[in-house]
C-alpha cells in the first residue's frame, strides 16, 4: 500500500477513535470534562451573575436568572424532583424558558427563579426537558403551577445515589425542600453509567428500591416515575435487555405509587440524540410527550378507581 494511503487511513482511524473517546468521557463526566467545563465557565460572558458550579459539578449560578417569591403550594401545584444523570440534567440540545412567567419555577437552595435552561441544581449548561414539561402540563390543564427542584449529575451511578455523595446531596436537598413543599412527582432518569459498569440486575434493583423507599419516607405523597434509560452511543458493550434495563422495568409498582415514565431505550432512537447519547430536540420532545401522558394518567388514577 502506498505511504500516502497508509497515512490517510491512520488519520481517519485516529479521528474516529478520538470521537469515540470524546463521546465516552463526556457522557460519563470523566477527565478532562470537568476541566473543559471550568474553561468554558471562564470564557462565558458573565451577564448579571457569574456561571458557577459547586465542587461536585452542580450548576449553582447562571446569568439572567430572575428570582421571584416562592409561591404557596396548592392541590393544583406540581412539586417536581427530576433526578439521575446527564439526560436528566442540562445536557439537551434544545433550551427552553417558562411560557407562563412565574407559573413555572426552578427551585434551588430554598430560592425560586422563573424557569429557563439551564436549570440551577443540575450538571451541565445546555438544554433540559423539565421547563418544557412544565409548559405542557400547564397548557393542557394538568397543573396550574410547576415548581422544579432538580438534582442530576452526569456519570453518576446507582451506588453513588444509594450510599455515596449523590445520596447525601439528595437527602440534604429533599430535607430543605420539605421545609417549604411536599413533593408530588419524583422522576428518575439514570442507568447509562451502570450499563457501562456491568451492574447486576439484583444489585441495581435493590439499591433503586431502597433509594425510592427513602424518597417516600421523606415525601410519602410523592408519585415516582421510572424512565428506562441505559442507552448511550459511547458504550460499545450496550445491548437490549441488559440487566440494568430489566431492573428498571421490573421496579415499576403502581400499587406503591411507582409508575413507568418513558421507556427511553425503546422510544428514543439514535437519531433523536445530539451525540448518540444525550437528547437532541426530537428526543426531548419524545420524553416530554411520554411524561405528560404518564403524569396525567397517574394523577387521574384515584378518580378512576373511585
Amino acid at each position: 500500500m502506498p505511504k500516502k494511503a497508509i497515512s490517510i487511513a491512520l488519520l481517519v482511524t485516529g479521528f474516529f477513535v478520538s470521537c469515540l473517546i470524546g463521546l465516552y468521557v463526556g457522557a460519563y463526566n470523566l477527565w478532562p470534562t470537568p476541566l473543559v467545563r471550568e474553561i468554558r465557565q471562564l470564557l462565558r460572558p458573565s451577564g448579571n451573575a457569574p456561571v458557577k458550579y459547586d465542587a461536585h459539578g452542580f450548576l449553582i449560578s447562571y446569568p439572567d436568572k430572575t428570582e421571584v417569591p416562592c409561591p404557596a403550594q396548592t392541590d393544583r401545584t406540581m412539586i417536581l424532583v427530576p433526578a439521575g444523570q446527564s439526560n436528566a440534567g442540562n445536557s439537551g440540545g434544545q433550551r427552553f424558558a417558562s411560557e407562563y412567567g412565574g407559573k413555572v419555577i426552578n427551585w434551588f437552595a430554598g430560592r425560586c427563579y422563573i424557569a429557563s435552561s439551564p436549570l440551577l441544581g443540575m450538571g451541565g449548561d445546555g438544554g433540559e426537558v423539565w421547563t418544557a414539561l412544565g409548559n405542557r402540563l400547564i397548557s393542557e390543564g394538568v397543573y396550574d403551577q410547576i415548581i422544579i427542584a432538580p438534582i442530576s449529575l452526569g456519570g453518576s451511578n446507582i451506588a453513588q445515589w444509594h450510599s455515596g455523595h449523590m445520596a447525601a446531596e439528595m437527602e440534604q436537598r429533599l430535607k430543605l425542600l420539605a421545609s417549604q413543599y411536599s413533593v408530588t412527582d419524583f422522576v428518575w432518569v439514570q442507568g447509562e453509567a451502570d450499563a457501562v459498569q456491568g451492574t447486576s440486575l439484583n444489585e441495581y434493583k435493590r439499591k433503586l428500591e431502597e433509594l425510592m423507599s427513602r424518597v417516600l419516607a421523606q415525601h410519602p405523597k410523592a408519585k415516582i416515575f421510572i424512565n428506562v434509560s441505559t442507552y448511550c452511543g459511547g458504550n460499545i458493550r450496550w445491548r437490549d435487555k441488559n440487566p440494568v434495563q430489566l431492573a428498571l422495568r421490573s421496579s415499576v409498582a403502581p400499587e406503591r405509587g411507582i409508575f413507568m415514565g418513558v421507556d427511553m431505550d425503546l422510544v428514543i432512537k439514535p437519531i433523536d440524540r445530539r451525540d448518540e447519547c444525550h437528547l437532541g430536540a426530537s428526543g426531548q420532545a419524545k420524553l416530554v410527550d411520554g411524561l405528560v401522558s404518564a403524569v396525567r394518567a397517574a394523577r387521574e388514577l384515584p378518580r378512576i378507581m373511585n
